[in-house]
């Protein structure tokens, strides 16, 4: 399973799109769905979006656990709502 960091920004947010992309393409193309955990996630600005989007296009029945309130408000404001779904745990 993926986990954010606890800061995710613009400084970072390449690293970890990277890192996150690289695992997906690790993982066997027969599993239904894959999940991150966004529990670790404190500091973070849009670019969590922009990540999440890169990791969307790999496994598109991707799940979020546990998003931070933020979070969600970021993907209602951006009209993301039909592409990235939350499980809180």
């Amino acid at each position: 399973m993926l986990n954010f960091p606890a800061k995710l920004n613009h400084d970072n947010a390449p690293m970890i799109r990277d890192q996150g992309i690289a695992y997906l393409k690790s993982l066997s193309k027969f599993a239904d769905r894959q999940e991150v955990d966004a529990t670790p996630l404190k500091e973070f600005d849009s670019s969590v979006l922009a990540v999440l989007l890169a990791w969307l296009r790999i496994y598109p029945n991707m799940i979020v656990l546990n998003p931070p309130p933020k979070l969600a408000v970021l993907v209602s404001v951006y009209g993301l709502s039909d592409l990235i779904s939350f499980n809180k745990s």
